[in-house]
């Protein structure tokens, strides 16, 4: 029951991420101007921040050491980050795909790394 609580709890938090990252990019990208891939990297950091707190209270419910955590939590973030931009970036140039479904994409693929490598590695401390 618990596992499945904190996938949901995940899920949620992961939702709200995307919708932060999502609106991010599109406004950065089609209000700002900014070109897709640097907005990409600025809507990370919104929800990144967003998705540590979260997670950290409410899924995983950790004690652990804010700062060794975030860390932690940073690396997964940037691996994850540094697969979708190469995702967002194939699918959009080479494939032709509209940069915002590219985006949805990516980060359904990245969705699965990134719950196993919070339970198991960053909030390992909430097992």
């Amino acid at each position: 029951m618990k596992h499945i609580k904190q996938v949901t709890h995940f899920f949620i938090s992961s939702s709200l991420g995307f919708l932060i990252n999502l609106s991010t990019l599109y406004f950065l990208t089609e209000f700002l101007g900014l070109y897709y891939i640097l907005s990409a990297v600025f809507a990370f950091i919104d929800s990144h921040l967003f998705s540590f707190y979260f997670n950290r209270k409410i899924t995983f419910k950790s004690k652990a050491r804010i700062h060794y955590q975030w860390i932690k939590f940073l690396i997964v973030n940037l691996s994850a980050l540094g697969l979708n931009i190469a995702l967002l970036y194939l699918f959009t140039d080479y494939l032709h795909i509209y940069y915002l479904l590219s985006q949805i994409i990516a980060s359904a693929i990245t969705f699965f790394l990134n719950f196993f490598f919070a339970k198991y590695w960053t909030f390992s401390d909430a097992l």
